[in-house]
């Protein structure tokens, strides 16, 4: 289902005569990465010493203390729990594929996000993690595309290294 979701999404981006050779989407859900674990740290002390001093205070503290300690709970709020979900949305959104010319991203979060690099121009690829499930990355990691977190990412990687057919 997910790849003919995929196929669906980015058939109106080829060019002509172009096909799709591969085409996938992101693991899907909730995703915790080994980072995280510091990330968490960092914001449960962001929001947790506000809101200590906020639950501590008598109801009648000073009023300009809860204006400057709600942005933090806030915040400490969304990178403990929210971004996990906005997260798991974004990639819901996520399409890949590799054509015989090119390897094509499209995202459908706001007005849209297409991305698409020259196979015969791509530069370095890396993948990351195993063969079963990884993310390969496509020219400097910085700026570069990427596919993460994909299915069988082996297979998609080789296939992507494989050499053009000629006239490409």
């Amino acid at each position: 289902m997910a790849l003919f979701e995929a196929e669906m999404r980015l058939t109106g981006q080829l060019l002509p005569g172009e096909r799709i050779l591969w085409a996938g989407q992101p693991k899907q859900g909730i995703v915790f990465t080994r980072g995280d674990i510091y990330t968490t740290f960092f914001f449960l002390l962001w929001g947790g010493i506000p809101a200590f001093g906020l639950f501590s205070l008598p109801s009648d503290g000073p009023a300009l203390f809860n204006l400057v300690a709600a942005p933090f709970i806030i915040i400490a709020v969304y990178m403990l729990v929210g971004r996990y979900f906005y997260d798991a949305w974004s990639r819901k959104l996520t399409f890949y594929a590799v054509t015989d010319r090119r390897v094509l991203m499209w995202n459908e979060r706001g007005k849209g996000r297409f991305v698409a690099l020259d196979r015969a121009h791509i530069g370095a690829v890396t993948l990351d993690g195993n063969r079963e499930q990884g993310t390969i990355l496509f020219g400097p990691e910085k700026e570069g595309l990427k596919f993460l977190g994909i299915a069988n990412a082996g297979e998609v990687f080789d296939l992507v290294q494989r050499p053009l057919p000629a006239g490409r």
